[in-house]
């Protein structure tokens, strides 16, 4: 495994349920900025989860492949609950020098080992978030980096699930949020969790599109942001 892949986070739908993204808001910073558009299950065995992923730089500064990393994580929901290790990896062989561009995609195929630290089967870990970093280098906003699926594959192979495009606003001055532009079926019904990087739930509740949510009762820190129509998922990283 990585050492230097980025610690346990929301990861994401990604976010397939496919949080951090992304179901991230695609916009760009100055430097170097990398999120997790896709990912397609091919294989899901009892110890095993293949899958291709597209990665695109959505920065203003060429990526080195070499320095680009996956780690994946199993959790019991959508909302990234009781995360669990699962593996993670370099995209490429370190003497790699390829690049991905800015506005550019790479395509790759990465495996997910759910009981890679312990018994965590399918049937109670459904949902795969996997964490994209980029190290030695540094990007110009990492709270994008995560993407989560439900653990399936149809009958032709094609992931099913859906993440949503959506603009997450945090106001640090008034420690609320809010959401506009949910892509997903029920802007007016979402559910949204709040949880600290180590997988603990610090709040949740309902909120819709255009309605500000005041979070007052948390301890500064890192959190994530996941928000669900019931069918597609958004997450985002704040600093409380």
């Amino acid at each position: 495994m990585n050492k230097h892949v980025l610690s346990k986070t929301l990861l994401t739908f990604t976010l397939s349920y496919l949080f951090l993204l992304s179901g991230q808001q695609v916009q760009a910073c100055t430097g170097m900025d990398v999120i997790i558009t896709k990912i397609t299950f091919t294989s899901i065995t009892t110890d095993a989860y293949t899958y291709t992923y597209e990665i695109k730089n959505i920065g203003t500064q060429s990526v080195p492949l070499s320095q680009i990393s996956l780690q994946n994580y199993v959790a019991t929901d959508a909302q990234g609950s009781d995360q669990q290790a699962a593996g993670g990896s370099n995209i490429v062989l370190s003497g790699n020098t390829g690049v991905i561009a800015a506005g550019d995609t790479y395509t790759g195929t990465l495996g997910a080992s759910p009981n890679a630290v312990g018994n965590y089967p399918q049937s109670s870990y459904p949902y795969l978030f996997v964490t994209v970093s980029v190290y030695p280098g540094t990007e110009c906003d990492n709270t994008n980096n995560t993407l989560a699926a439900e653990i399936e594959m149809t009958a032709t192979g094609t992931q099913s699930k859906h993440v949503a495009d959506a603009a997450l606003v945090w106001n640090t001055a008034t420690k609320s949020f809010s959401v506009s532009n949910w892509s997903g079926g029920t802007s007016s019904a979402l559910e949204y969790s709040i949880v600290t990087t180590s997988g603990t739930l610090a709040a949740s509740g309902k909120t819709n599109e255009g309605q500000s949510v005041s979070l007052q009762e948390l301890q500064n820190g890192m959190y994530i942001i996941f928000l669900s129509d019931g069918v597609s998922v958004y997450s985002k990283k704040i600093i409380y």
